[in-house]
């Protein structure tokens, strides 16, 4: 078939000036076709995966919002699990991921779930070493295997330490005693020490100035500077490591009322923190605040009267008798007790009794008894009785060798203790003026009314109410 095949339509002629539509035209417009849907596709996917981006970041930082919000309201597993939905939102850093696995574990483990806490603390660690976490990742991994009663993955752990380099730089290194693979070092003794100093100063820096606690300091740190004192602290440490061990192996730790004993002990310390740094803030004492004080308290630091006496003490009455017959003829009170007395402790010093008696105190021997002080503060100095004293079926002689009498002590004699009365003066104001502030913030009511004793009258009442009881057997 040589003849040309013709794609004419009936009766439609050649047209002249247009290009010819055949295949090749067909191919090509189907082909710009294709090249326009392609790119709108393209188009419109870009832009769909940068929206998605832009939502992912928004929801990264609503879930970090959210997660710091829960934590600050104390919803600690709550905040726990929006952190990790964090982390899987926002693409962080190697050191930004084991920070924030930390703070996950740290949550995990205040809120009891020790397990949780310990996988979050070696993701942590598995995500990047940061130096500045190690430290606490050890300790509060050790702290987890303690409170799960696991002494084994303990033991593990503790066989791990030593090979970090900032447990190395912690201590001077001299091993003073093991538990197993744990090892206490010379610098944890003298932690433990600088802890207990600092917690004896605490109970009563408040009411010390700057250059009595440092003063008490030295002394605090002194008394525990030689060796058997840092060992006895170091006993103290490893006798409370066993105990813990022991307690946690019993399950003491899982006992719900021991738990709320230690919140409470925890909620007491915390409430006390409170106070010590409002009393830091606000209690400011001057010296004139002190003089002030003392002006107005003057009786209150006032000495009594003292005596310093002798005695001759016999069983007999017609003994005593005896004695002042001698006396008044001239014997010594001395040569009168060695002969006369009955009272070894002061019979050979010649009826000395150490010591001033304070009127009102207690007497050697006797205890505080009225007529006794009566009877002694009514003699004059080296006045001898003019009849032999009863007591407990004894009878005393007795001599008055010196009078002290009575004074108001100077402010410099008791300006300590009017300093200490005074910060506790203000520590209270301050104290009962906290209170009363918090009280007020939180919208605090206390139904006083229902701690009030019942009146008399109202008992009355209600027995007249009550209906009589139901005898036994009966309905």
């Amino acid at each position: 078939m040589s003849a040309q095949l013709d794609f004419r339509l009936p009766d439609e002629g050649p047209r002249s000036g247009k290009p010819p539509r055949g295949p090749i035209a067909n191919t090509f417009l189907l082909f710009i076709i294709l090249i326009a849907v392609v790119g709108v596709a393209i188009m419109t996917l870009m832009r769909g995966k940068e929206a998605t981006s832009k939502q992912g970041a928004l929801d990264a930082e609503r879930e970090r919002a959210l997660a710091a919000t829960l934590q600050d309201r104390g919803l600690k597993e709550s905040a726990a699990e929006t952190w990790l939905k964090y982390l899987e939102a926002k693409k962080l850093d190697a050191g930004e991921r084991a920070t924030v696995y930390y703070q996950v574990g740290k949550l995990y483990q205040e809120a009891g779930d020790f397990e949780r806490a310990l996988v979050n603390y070696y993701r942590s660690e598995a995500a990047a070493k940061v130096e500045d976490l190690q430290l606490e990742l050890s300790r509060r991994k050790r702290e987890c295997f303690r409170r799960l009663g696991n002494i084994a993955g303990l033991n593990q752990e503790l066989a791990t330490i030593t090979a970090l380099p900032g447990e190395k730089k912690e201590g001077v290194g001299e091993v003073v005693a093991e538990i197993g693979p744990q090892k206490i070092t010379l610098e944890e003794v003298n932690r433990r020490i600088d802890r207990l100093v600092d917690l004896q100063l605490k109970q009563y820096a408040s009411f010390m100035s700057a250059e009595q606690v440092s003063k008490q300091k030295e002394q605090l740190v002194d008394r525990f500077q030689n060796k058997q004192a840092k060992l006895k602290v170091l006993e103290d440490i490893v006798a409370s490591e066993v105990l813990l061990r022991e307690a946690i192996k019993r399950g003491l730790d899982k006992k719900p009322e021991n738990d709320e004993a230690i919140e409470e002990y925890r909620s007491m310390f915390l409430a006390n923190e409170v106070l010590d740094e409002e009393v830091a803030q606000r209690v400011n004492i001057t010296e004139s605040d002190l003089r002030d004080y003392y002006k107005a308290h003057e009786q209150e630091f006032k000495e009594r009267a003292k005596a310093e006496i002798s005695q001759i003490v016999t069983q007999k009455e017609e003994d005593a008798a005896e004695v002042l017959k001698k006396l008044g003829e001239g014997r010594s009170f001395e040569e009168c007790a060695k002969e006369f007395s009955v009272d070894e402790a002061t019979k050979e010093k010649g009826g000395v009794v150490e010591g001033a008696i304070e009127k009102g105190g207690q007497i050697p021997g006797i205890g505080n008894n009225i007529d006794v002080h009566a009877h002694l503060f009514a003699l004059k100095e080296n006045e001898v009785s003019s009849k032999p004293v009863k007591v407990d079926e004894k009878f005393y002689v007795f001599k008055v060798r010196k009078v002290i009498p009575g004074r108001i002590k100077t402010f410099d004699e008791v300006r300590d203790e009017v300093e200490r009365r005074k910060s506790q003066e203000k520590m209270n104001e301050v104290r009962e003026a906290l209170i009363q502030r918090l009280q007020n913030e939180h919208k605090v009511i206390i139904h006083r009314s229902k701690f009030l004793p019942d009146k008399p009258e109202e008992k009355e009442e209600e027995k007249k109410l009550s209906p009589p009881p139901t005898p036994s057997g009966t309905i």
